[in-house]
């Protein structure tokens, strides 16, 4: 079914990477299936580490789909764009929605000259102000441009290298702060199904930690996620002020998220945690006799 779903998708290089989390899994419902040997508790807390650590990686894989599934994507509705601009609410932006209206964001990318020269971070404080008197003149005509008008308005670009490391980090940031709010509700965001995971992950990165707060889109949290109701889900996932095609494609996720038998991770991970505490302190007792 997920290997269908990424072809469907045109995501067939991506299918490995989350097929190869499933083909761990059989291992580890083998291995589960084992008895604990009663020659020694310290094979039992090898395997439960071992079994522990599997379910982390596990996690990371499906935390690097998910992430390289966005890149892909998010060109589709963000655009891409190396030079700063204003978008339609007058936040500078830059790259695939990056928000860099604070200088704390502008100052985590490098920007270069024509001639690929890296500006020092004075000159960057000096950009970050014009850039903000350009805001100020064009607030006199409105936002209501596209990205590429503000190309020839803009002296510098972002480096391509800096741009993806800070996507990189915006992406994961959003990873970690859905996982909080999933915990708020009383679900493990690993629980539910991947394309449940991808469509909350674009909503979070489109509408910020405050935009898809838990009571902001209230319904679509306590309703939909808490209680793993991918139909309400999709009924709440409609955004304003966004293209058509976006709220349809993350729509369609969640009905196909719906139908999907899932690896409950968050809540393997749990239980093998504390599996393995239990064997930890057996040991501890037994050296201590």
């Amino acid at each position: 079914m997920l290997k269908d779903f990424f072809k469907k998708k045109g995501l067939k290089r991506l299918a490995p990477v989350m097929l190869s989390g499933l083909v761990g899994f059989a291992g580890l419902t083998a291995e589960g299936a084992e008895k604990p040997s009663s020659k020694t508790t310290s094979s039992t807390v090898q395997k439960t580490q071992n079994t522990y650590h599997l379910l982390l990686k596990m996690k990371a894989q499906r935390q690097a789909s998910l992430v390289a599934f966005m890149k892909q994507e998010l060109p589709k509705y963000e655009g891409s764009f190396s030079h700063p601009y204003f978008d339609s609410k007058g936040y500078l932006t830059i790259g695939r929605g990056l928000n860099i209206s604070t200088w704390a964001e502008f100052d985590k990318l490098d920007f270069q000259t024509k001639d690929g020269k890296i500006l020092n971070r004075e000159q960057k404080a000096h950009y970050f102000k014009q850039l903000y008197q350009l805001r100020q003149r064009q607030a006199k005509k409105g936002f209501n441009y596209k990205a590429g008008y503000y190309k020839n308005l803009c002296a510098y670009e972002a480096t391509p290298t800096s741009l993806d490391r800070r996507e990189t980090q915006k992406i994961y940031a959003c990873l970690s702060s859905l996982e909080r709010k999933c915990r708020s509700v009383g679900v493990g965001f690993y629980d539910l199904a991947y394309e449940a995971q991808y469509a909350m992950l674009d909503m979070e990165y489109n509408l910020g930690a405050d935009g898809f707060s838990t009571q902001k889109f209230k319904k679509f949290w306590t309703l939909g996620v808490a209680k793993k109701d991918y139909g309400k889900m999709m009924a709440e996932s409609s955004r304003k002020s966004i293209a058509k095609e976006r709220n349809t494609a993350i729509a369609e996720m969640l009905q196909v998220a719906g139908t999907r038998q899932v690896i409950p991770l968050d809540s393997m991970l749990q239980k093998e945690a504390a599996q393995r505490q239990i064997a930890l302190n057996k040991t501890v007792r037994n050296v201590r006799l």
